[in-house]
């Protein structure tokens, strides 16, 4: 896949990158307003001020940005296509192979005795 990055113009993997940072950051907004409502953030170490501000704030952001990047047709509407293209892909291989194989346990490795 990263050779054939290689082939496409730098101005449209520049544009597919930032489409990229559209999902991640609207990624981690759901992320804050459902860890919030259902609580699993509870015990956190951080409670973030003001807490529906940030992912509000950030939701009307994005949207500004998907709108205008969609108005480019040249540049910004085939980033957003191809973008969503790899959500769905993400999505569909998470649920055709990876959800089959179970649990996910990290395994953490014992850290060495300090002499």
């Amino acid at each position: 896949m990263g050779i054939a990055c290689c082939f496409l113009p730098l101005r449209f993997l520049l544009v597919l990158s930032g489409a990229g940072l559209i999902a991640i950051y609207a990624g981690i907004s759901l992320a804050v307003v459902v860890g919030r409502h259902k609580g699993s953030s509870a015990h956190a170490c951080y409670r973030m001020p003001l807490n529906p501000l940030a992912p509000l704030t950030t939701f009307v952001a994005l949207g500004y940005v998907i709108w205008t990047s969609w108005e480019d047709v040249a540049e910004g509407r085939p980033g957003l296509i191809v973008t969503a293209g790899q959500i769905l892909l993400s999505a569909l291989y998470y649920g055709l192979v990876l959800r089959r194989r179970g649990t996910w346990l990290p395994h953490i490795p014992e850290a060495a005795p300090v002499p």
